[in-house]
């Protein structure tokens, strides 16, 4: 599926409100709650407080997933954190 989305190539940008089917959203934690930024919706979405980004991140996106046809392979999750190697 991955392979096939690259082949694809560069495209325009979409029009205000069109549906968007390949996009990138972000989970961030600010002041105590998990934000999630999808460029589709209108502002950010306040998932409630968080005191593990990863943790509470991976439960939106896995409620998400959920409501997915159970065929739908249109997606991929990608972490950002620090080296394990790093002192915390």
């Amino acid at each position: 599926a991955h392979k096939e989305g690259a082949a694809e190539g560069q495209t325009a940008a979409p029009k205000p409100g069109e549906d968007v089917e390949h996009h990138y959203a972000a989970f961030v934690c600010v002041d105590g709650n998990l934000y999630e930024l999808d460029g589709r919706q209108p502002a950010p979405i306040n998932h409630g407080p968080s005191v593990d980004v990863l943790k509470d991140g991976a439960r939106a996106i896995r409620q998400r997933i959920q409501s997915f046809a159970d065929d739908s392979l249109a997606f991929s999750v990608i972490s950002l954190g620090p080296n394990s190697d790093d002192d915390y």
